[in-house]
């Protein structure tokens, strides 16, 4: 990314705060408790505060709830003040149906995930927030230590850009 474009998604991002709270959220497929468990254990060690609350919904096959009780979910860890990152428990399926009626708060907290939240992280980004492509939490736990520690090293601004010399254009 351009210096342009990397400014340009930190501009309205809130900094992190002492508290370094994390909002989970699941606006996509049901996930594993048991998982997502082991990867709140492991931003708590990471000096995180956690919160999960009323993010299980169980009772769909395939969605983690209703679109309008996910996207609900979602915007309400956006808006709240209180929140430094708002992380997704579980890719899947689901975002997609109502991602194009979110909206970003002027002063929005870091988003991260991938699979499913790749649809969020775009429009994230484009309106001003920092957006991370990164682990979901329900696979946290399994993440290599070199690779949650770089992860760490983003969240807190502390990441320094790699080159890669020697690349040659796909012809």
């Amino acid at each position: 990314a351009s210096p342009d474009a990397v400014s340009r998604g930190m501009a309205r991002t809130r900094p992190m705060s002492s508290r370094r709270r994390v909002r989970i959220v699941a606006p996509s497929s049901p996930f594993d408790p048991e998982k997502l468990a082991a990867g709140v254990e492991r931003l708590k060690g990471a000096g995180f505060t956690v919160d999960t609350e009323d993010v299980h919904r169980p009772g769909h096959p395939f969605l983690n709830g209703t679109d309008d009780e996910r996207r609900r979910e979602l915007v309400s860890a956006l808006e709240d003040p209180s929140v430094d990152i708002v992380w997704l428990a579980r890719g899947g399926y689901g975002l997609t149906r109502f991602v194009h009626r979110v909206r970003f708060p002027t002063q929005c907290p870091i988003v991260v995930g991938f699979s499913d939240a790749t649809a969020l992280l775009g429009p994230a980004f484009n309106s001003g927030c920092t957006a991370v492509h990164g682990p979901l939490a329900t696979t946290l736990a399994d993440e290599p230590e070199e690779s949650f520690e770089h992860l760490m090293a983003i969240l807190e601004r502390r990441a320094r850009g790699r080159t890669l010399d020697g690349l040659s254009p796909i012809a």
